[in-house]
């Protein structure tokens, strides 16, 4: 039940012990009553005194505290209308002023479409006549507002089916959520809301999504791996390893994570303090170890002593340097600001230290327009502590540095809200937990890989993933291809011409 926690150990009760005292102690004493009892030890630590009569003890459960809910979510079929009813949703009733409601679902973890295609959600609702000027519905995909409804004009009625069409890349594989948002102002705004007999507003379990249907392919991210996360798959690294630190890491996260997706497949969540940042790979992102602890304590930006001040003025020195049969030669004078040679600039261009190695993810930004990398997406920000999935090898290895301000309880809830959000905020290889506790996601936009046969049904729909990963690239293998299909018709053009000409 405890999923990670460490060993428990069973002692008789009057067993003298040394060491550092428990935190938590469990006593079991047989009585004439089946009672159930919280103490204080008397080395400090918290005891729960099972009182149990005959081997029977008392109820338990009424004094655990309540875990993570079990989540039961409704899987959507490509291509196939569903309705919300069965996505398991009923009638939507509003009757309050500000009103939301979310729908999750989920799509095969193979659905990916990156290009312009589009989803239809066909909302068939109604809504009274008397509400307020200003009063709005939103309809928002994955946090995200595709469409606003007014509510303050030509009610007191089911309105029409209304179709809402929205681009389907704003849909990830897995968890999805659609969410129905209402704001009704007072009337007046300054006075109480008059009680009402009626509702406000109602979404009817016949309104229907129908997303398109796409090729078997999968973009890598860290949402797969974290939907099977378990309280067992917690794991503190051996180089860290304290047990009287580590053993409040896996009972928090033992008691809030259960797995959203189960299929056997092996996951890990290493969980490290700052100190120990320089364990996770960081695969090609060329981020630091130093990068990734100011992400997580910011006060280590100051650690660093700021660098001397050099002059402006280019000095001249004079030294006197020996020739190959070792005689002097004249004094040299070197003007440090002086420009170096062509051959000296060439060589350090392709030098380990020279730009193209250096600045790589400037020739990825040129590749992948607007994208970002994970050096730059890091300046500035901090935060609590931050989710990686750096290393593309790996991809159920997901590393957690936790911050010195935020309790191992707290960070277990945050992340288990993180992959349960829905959103989008888990696609991606690093999110950083914000001190608000909203999460900032980064992604390194990895290749999307073909799962199927390529065939004349489906190659529209690959091409048109592949463009939206890399328009850059597609367009100059398109120019490429149009070149290469030239060639025979010029080739035509001139064989045709001479032979033209002998006749």
């Amino acid at each position: 039940a405890l999923g990670g926690a460490p060993r428990i150990q069973v002692l008789p009760f009057y067993s003298l012990q040394t060491g550092r005292e428990a935190r938590a102690r469990i006593a079991l004493i047989a009585s004439t009553q089946a009672t159930t009892t919280v103490r204080r030890g008397a080395g400090g630590a918290f005891v729960l005194q099972i009182e149990h009569l005959n081997g029977v003890a008392s109820e338990l459960s009424t004094m655990l505290p309540q875990g993570s809910p079990e989540i039961s979510v409704a899987s959507l079929t490509p291509g196939l209308a569903t309705s919300i009813v069965d996505l398991g949703a009923a009638d939507i009733l509003a009757n309050t002023h500000y009103f939301r409601r979310d729908v999750d679902f989920l799509l095969p973890e193979d659905w990916l479409l990156l290009a312009s295609q589009k989803a239809v959600f066909r909302i068939h609702y109604g809504f009274s006549a008397d509400l307020a000027e200003g009063a709005l519905l939103l309809f928002k995909v994955n946090g995200q507002t595709v469409r606003l409804l007014p509510l303050d004009r030509e009610g007191g009625a089911v309105q029409p089916p209304l179709d809402i069409s929205f681009r389907a890349n704003r849909l990830n594989p897995g968890l999805n959520t659609l969410t129905f948002e209402m704001s009704v102002p007072g009337d007046p705004p300054d006075l109480a809301c008059t009680p009402r007999n009626t509702d406000m507003l109602v979404v009817l379990g016949d309104s229907t999504l129908l997303v398109p249907p796409s090729p078997r392919m999968r973009q890598a991210d860290m949402s797969r791996s974290l939907a099977r996360l378990d309280g067992t798959d917690i794991v503190i690294p051996a180089e860290v390893a304290d047990p009287a630190r580590d053993a409040d890491t896996l009972l928090a996260f033992g008691a809030v994570l259960r797995p959203l997706v189960s299929d056997g497949t092996t996951v890990q969540l290493r969980v490290i303090s700052f100190e120990a940042a320089g364990l996770v790979p960081t695969g090609t992102t060329g981020v630091t170890r130093r990068m990734l602890q100011n992400a997580v304590f910011p006060k280590l930006e100051g650690s660093v002593p700021p660098p001397a001040q050099v002059s402006t003025t280019p000095a001249t020195r004079s030294f006197s340097l020996a020739d190959a049969d070792g005689l002097a030669v004249p004094d040299q004078a070197v003007q440090p600001g002086g420009q170096p040679s062509i051959w000296r600039s060439v060589t350090r261009f392709f030098s380990p230290e020279g730009w193209l190695f250096r600045d790589v993810g400037g020739v990825r930004v040129l590749v992948l327009p607007g994208k970002i990398s994970l050096t730059d997406w890091l300046q500035g920000k901090s935060g609590q502590a931050i989710l990686l999935q750096l290393d593309p090898e790996t991809p159920n290895d997901i590393w957690l540095i936790a911050g010195p301000d935020i309790s191992m309880s707290d960070l277990a809830k945050h992340v288990d809200e993180f992959r349960r959000g829905g959103r989008g905020e888990a696609h991606g290889q690093a999110a950083l937990l914000l001190p608000d506790g909203n999460w900032l996601t980064w992604s390194e936009q990895r290749r999307p890989e073909l799962l199927e046969r390529l065939t004349p049904q489906n190659v529209r729909a690959v091409l048109g993933n592949y463009a939206s990963y890399s328009p850059r690239n597609f367009t100059i293998l398109t120019l490429l291809l149009a070149i290469l299909s030239v060639i025979p018709a010029l080739l035509f053009v001139l064989i045709t011409r001479r032979s033209g000409s002998r006749t």
